[in-house]
């Protein structure tokens, strides 16, 4: 939708500015996890409550990456001036994201 083109734009412009994060097998890894925390960030400046933001359902069976990401995730909100307590980073609910 036009009306949320710009969010999708300031990802890839934020993630090239700061080289990209993506993997070869997803190289667009790291602009959907800035669009998504672009996103988050604008509900937040309406709701007073919390935004949850999911890790990559992609990466539910691997420990490591899914803490990885959402560490990514927490670090992208933070360099955007939003306060950790207002966040819920989602996790799959495998036995290695448990």
């Amino acid at each position: 939708m036009p009306e949320y083109e710009h969010f999708l734009k300031d990802a890839i412009e934020e993630e090239r500015a700061e080289g990209s994060s993506g993997t070869p097998e997803r190289p667009w890894s790291g602009v959907a996890d800035r669009l998504i925390v672009n996103m988050g960030a604008e509900v937040l400046e309406i709701v007073p409550g919390r935004v949850s933001t999911e890790v990559d359902a992609h990466l539910s069976y691997d420990t490591d990456a899914t803490i990885a990401k959402a560490k990514r995730i927490v670090g992208l909100y933070k360099s955007k001036g939003i306060d950790t307590s207002r966040l819920y980073i989602k996790i799959a609910s495998t036995w290695e994201g448990i």
